[in-house]
């Protein structure tokens, strides 16, 4: 009975979107990875609330968060989301 019940768990944001990815040439690569490893994440988070019926797991989508915001950049006030920061 000690330990946490209820936690968050923050899947993969989209790599692909990372600007050094793309001057890779590994948009695809990346973009399959990441969605793999989200399914995987779903599929075992599945299974430890199977297992543990008492602990309360909840994703938040990093993923489409920051796509949304990347897709709709304007609406956030971003002007580019292909170059660097620096």
């Amino acid at each position: 009975n000690i330990g946490a019940s209820k936690l968050v768990v923050l899947n993969q944001p989209p790599l692909q979107s990372y600007p050094f990815i793309p001057s890779m040439n590994q948009n695809l690569n990346f973009t399959a990875f990441t969605l793999q490893l989200n399914t995987n994440l779903s599929a075992g988070i599945t299974q430890v609330q199977h297992d543990y019926p008492k602990i309360s797991l909840q994703v938040f989508d990093l993923y489409s968060l920051i796509s949304k915001v990347i897709k709709n950049a304007t609406a956030y006030a971003i002007s580019n989301t292909v170059d660097p920061c620096m």
